[in-house]
């Protein structure tokens, strides 16, 4: 069994069409914040299909919900890819 550092976390597949990972590693998100933003735990977020880069980025920084839409865009890819999920092969 996969521990949480391990596990993929989703990136919602709306974003499909940019330059992002398809996951992130679970381990750098904080289930508090998710609970703060969403009202939802992590392993409800991935099942339902993830979040969005900035509401991941949103996530790690432990920005509130209403301050997404101020997150830089650049900025947000960058977070993003530096936490991409890339298993052991």
């Amino acid at each position: 069994m996969m521990t949480a550092a391990e596990k993929p976390f989703p990136i919602l597949q709306s974003y499909k069409g940019e330059q992002r990972p398809d996951a992130v590693n679970w381990s750098a998100l904080n289930e508090e914040q998710a609970q703060k933003n969403h009202s939802q735990s992590l392993a409800r977020l991935a099942e339902r299909g993830g979040m969005s880069p900035p509401e991941i980025v949103a996530n790690i920084e432990r920005c509130d919900w209403l301050d997404i839409g101020s997150l830089d865009s650049d900025h947000v890819a960058k977070v993003v890819a530096e936490i991409e999920y890339k298993p052991n092969k």
